[in-house]
């Protein structure tokens, strides 16, 4: 059997639903296509339905994995881990399912193992997954036999699982596997089973070791540690890490002892010094410990954590201002790691130490903020600014913050520049005091330029470089900003949100769609399929639209914008029942302009015109300016055939937003429908004329015309020309037509209406 991916990035199974298995063994041979790109097949396993199953998949590059799928969420069970049985065209595989225990085998090796019991039973499938290489994928099963016979399926699994040797490296493998997902636990158990009869090597230990330690097994930890050494008596982290559990078994001499010889080969390794620091005031030396903390510090001066032994060193010597200086520093890293239980743990040595009441008034601030009690927070700050507690940043930075979330950006301005004053290296203050610049609609190019050289790393001020640029429409140049901010916080919605919008506006939305798709596999997201949503209504694919709209809704139905652009797509599909449901919801709970506007505009597709004015109206009075709310009025004005208000409207709306496509769209419809364009003979100038037109009154010409002004008709060959081309052809000091030597004349209605213009007639 073949199944064939017609797409990059695309995961896909064909399910067998006539029988469901708890306890098998699958065997199967698989094929790649030897054109393929970078891509796995497998098979599903216990499938409950394509929402809820297991699978297993090889690649061609010599790696596997298994997952669980619980309702549509991906759960890793063992990650992407190499196995040398792997090759890259074609494998056997053996899959052992029984109970709670899955195995895997490869050609007859085994490549790995695991427990979970999540799935008692389901259907098995064929399944497969082409990545972004190539646009097309190819694979094959060649044979495929599933033995579900209780007795054959526990005899083939004592054989396949008890009593054939697994090669220890695939064991290890394995192993690295589960520790980089933080399973210790299933780590050790590989481990051990893999150096139960076999030398194994310092780096193997050294990784027992460090699983232990995770697991609190410091004893054990110990001994894996102690045999690395033996192995590999340089292998310094293993040196580092018997140190480590010496000082955790509360072997403090020998602890230090072991530090002192590790010290000399690694003098620049800051927590070895802290390790030092805590082994010297475990024993009672403060004068030591502080020496080997501030060794520490002097290499990293901004870990809150050494800045905190210090101080309780410093407090232990009897150096009141040394340790009120330390805890004060080790505060302010806390707060700015947002690690509020070590902050709580720090107020009362300030007190003990007798610090300013400022200062502790300003920490009791920063708590609360932190714990979303602004309004208690607010007065504290003020309080311990006009305290005189001038040289903390983050107090002015905090009532800015209240400032900005109450919608006071002018008032929360003054206080961030301040912030930035005291600090003016710190890039988050910066890119804040730019932020803010940015939304007020106030120039912010040289604040965003400044955060980026200080941070030019930190996805937030990139994604806040490239929204600057998309404001400025130039999409091109924030791209790479954008592209930086994503790669960098790729799991960030609304930098994923930016992202896609710069690619769909420079011609790459199929892109933009793709990694919107990808974002949403890795969890249902509003945000995400709102602008999913946008980018497919944008394409008219309004059916599609409609489907990331109403998720979107059903995800977040308090939040009035997807609900607007459900309603709109609703009208574009002529669902004019379901956008009605949701605009009388809408006007009901957000009565906003915009609101209104696709209230009036529905009314105005169904002929309603007056209730469509009735609506514009109600907008108007909320947002006398809003162009859509205006042109949606000169649309009502043009279907009553008020076409010279109508026009009016939109001249008004184009001279305040110059690009506003659907004024720009309903003003071509004006032109089309209801005027005539006038061109000159001699050169490219042309005037518009409104159609029909009435009579109009003679001229009386006073004074000489602007160059523009049309200065006639020839009567003989009809064409007509401007005071500029016309000046060149005088006789008797009258236009002459240059092609009939004919008087011009201004007979012609409309020539009649566009000089009075000129003129002012």
């Amino acid at each position: 059997m073949s199944l064939t991916l017609r797409k990059k990035n695309l995961f896909a199974w064909i399910a067998a639903p006539m029988h469901r298995y708890r306890d098998f063994i699958l065997e199967a041979e698989t094929q790649f296509a030897e054109d393929n790109g970078y891509s796995a097949v497998g098979f599903l396993l216990r499938h409950a339905g394509d929402d809820s199953f297991y699978y297993f998949l090889i690649s061609n590059r010599g790696y596997f994995r298994f997952n669980a799928v619980i309702n549509g969420n991906p759960v890793p069970l063992i990650d992407w881990t190499p196995a040398a049985a792997i090759g890259a065209k074609a494998n056997r595989l053996r899959i052992i399912g029984r109970d709670r225990h899955f195995a895997f085998f490869v050609d007859d090796d085994w490549v790995g193992e695991v427990d979970d019991e999540t799935l008692a039973e389901g259907c098995v499938g064929f399944a497969a997954q082409n990545f972004d290489e190539k646009d097309v994928g190819v694979f094959a099963v060649r044979k495929l036999i599933i033995e579900s016979r209780p007795l054959e399926v526990e005899r083939n699994f004592l054989r396949w699982t008890r009593h054939i040797p697994v090669e220890p490296k695939s064991r290890i493998e394995l192993a690295r596997s589960f520790f980089r997902r933080g399973e210790f636990a299933a780590a050790v158990v590989q481990l051990k089973k893999a150096l139960k009869n076999h030398r194994g090597t310092a780096q193997d230990y050294a990784l027992l070791g460090e699983c232990l330690i995770n697991l609190q097994m410091y004893e054990a930890a110990l001994r894996a540690v102690d045999r690395a050494l033996e192995l590999q008596p340089a292998l310094r982290e293993a040196a580092h890490e018997r140190a480590n559990l010496l000082y955790l078994l509360g072997r403090a001499e020998e602890a230090a002892s072991q530090l002192g010889k590790t010290l000399v080969q690694d003098p620049g390794n800051s927590a070895l010094w802290n390790l030092l620091g805590n082994t010297e005031y475990g024993r009672g030396r403060w004068e030591a410990a502080s020496t080997a903390y501030q060794k520490a510090l002097i290499l990293e001066p901004d870990n809150p954590l050494f800045n905190l032994n210090a101080a309780r060193s410093a407090e232990a010597e009897g150096k009141r201002d040394e340790a009120l200086r330390f805890y004060l520093r080790a505060a302010d890293l806390f707060f700015r790691g947002e690690a509020m239980d070590d902050l709580r743990q720090i107020l009362p040595c300030l007190k003990r130490l007798g610090a300013e009441p400022a200062r502790l008034v300003g920490l009791e601030a920063k708590m609360l903020y932190a714990d979303g009690r602004t309004a208690e927070a607010e007065p504290l700050l003020r309080r311990a600014l006009e305290g005189g507690d001038q040289e903390d940043s983050s107090l002015c930075y905090l009532l800015g913050l209240i400032h900005i979330e109450r919608g006071e950006r002018w008032e929360a301005h003054g206080l961030l520049e301040t912030a930035c004053g005291i600090e003016p290296d710190y890039p988050l203050y910066r890119m804040r005091l730019a932020e803010n610049l940015f939304l007020m609609g106030e120039d912010a190019g040289e604040e965003i330029r400044r955060a980026h050289r200080m941070a030019p790393e930190d996805p937030w001020v990139s994604n806040l470089y490239g929204q600057y640029l998309m404001a400025r429409a130039e999409w091109r140049e924030a791209a790479p900003y954008l592209k930086s901010a994503f790669e960098a916080a790729p799991a960030e919605s609304p930098i994923l949100i930016n992202y896609t919008e710069c690619l769909a506006s420079t011609g790459r939305a199929d892109e933009a769609l793709r990694l919107l798709s990808d974002g949403l596999e890795d969890g249902p997201s509003a945000a995400l399929q709102n602008q999913l949503g946008n980018l497919l209504a944008r394409k008219a694919r309004y059916p599609e639209a409609l489907a990331a709209y109403e998720e979107a809704v059903r995800l977040a139905p308090d939040e009035a914008g997807y609900a607007k652009n459900l309603a709109a797509v609703c009208i574009e599909l002529d669902m004019v029942l379901r956008a009605e449901e949701i605009l009388a919801e809408l006007e009901q709970r957000f009565p906003q302009p915009d609101v209104y506007n696709l209230i009036g505009h529905l009314a105005l597709i169904q002929g309603q015109h007056q209730r469509a004015e009735a609506s514009l109206a109600r907008g108007l009075e909320l947002e006398p300016e809003d162009p859509g709310l205006q042109t949606n009025l000169a649309c009502l004005r043009l279907a009553r055939r008020e076409v010279v208000e109508a026009r009016r409207i939109v001249d008004a709306v184009l001279a305040g937003n110059p690009g506003f496509e659907p004024a720009l769209k309903l003003r071509d419809r004006i032109r089309a429908d209801f005027e005539e364009e006038l061109h000159c003979g001699g050169c490219d100038l042309s005037w518009r004329v409104p159609v029909p037109l009435p009579p109009q009154p003679s001229l009386r010409i006073v004074g000489e015309p602007p160059d523009d002004c049309p200065a006639g008709q020839c009567p003989s060959c009809g064409r007509i020309y401007c005071v500029r081309c016309a000046r060149e052809h005088l006789r008797a000091s009258r236009f002459v037509c240059p092609q009939c030597d004919v008087f011009l004349k201004l007979g012609d209605d409309r020539l009649k209406h566009l000089v009075s213009r000129f003129i002012g007639g």
